[in-house]
């Protein structure tokens, strides 16, 4: 099959896919009611820029920049601090999953540290103390020739990892 016929059959598909969303609507009475300034008759197809229109009469309207994908999916406005947060959840919780909670993988880490440096040490160091060491790690490799878009993620992760050593330590 030719990209233009794929694109045409894929095309095809869109259009019908539309049609059954348009029967949808009138059936539930959403959409103000099914009453949308274009109908799908069998005498006039569904126009090649209908998305494009559509898209044009939701920017006349005054409703608030919200876009719908699909089913119903919002388009992310995020800000990238928010989107940053998120990532470092989802890496903590990842993490979680494969090296289990922070104070028990921290807790054999600062073990074996303590151990090896034990004669210079004031005091044992925490799981807390470690999540700050890894923080530091981090800032220190973020200084260095090649800085990487992860380093806010980790450090945001250590971060809450610190909060859930001090909360359950």
């Amino acid at each position: 099959m030719s990209t233009t016929a794929g694109l045409e059959a894929a095309n095809e598909q869109l259009r019908s896919a539309v049609e059954g969303r348009h029967v949808q609507a009138a059936e539930a009475a959403c959409c103000e009611g099914g009453q949308l300034q274009w109908q799908y008759t069998e005498d006039e197809p569904i126009p090649p820029d209908w998305i494009l229109r559509g898209e044009q009469e939701l920017k006349q309207r005054e409703l608030p920049p919200v876009y719908l994908i699909g089913d119903s999916l919002l388009k992310d406005e995020t800000s990238p601090a928010e989107q940053l947060l998120d990532k470092a959840r989802q890496t903590v919780a990842q993490r979680r999953q494969t090296y289990g909670p922070p104070t028990e993988h921290f807790r054999k880490t600062v073990g074996m540290i303590n151990a090896a440096f034990g004669d210079v040490l004031n005091r044992p160091l925490t799981e807390g103390d470690w999540a700050i060491i890894m923080m530091l790690d981090k800032i220190a490799r973020d200084q260095g020739p090649t800085p990487t878009d992860d380093t806010p993620i980790d450090m945001a992760g250590y971060a809450a990892c610190l909060a859930e050593c001090r909360h359950t330590g």
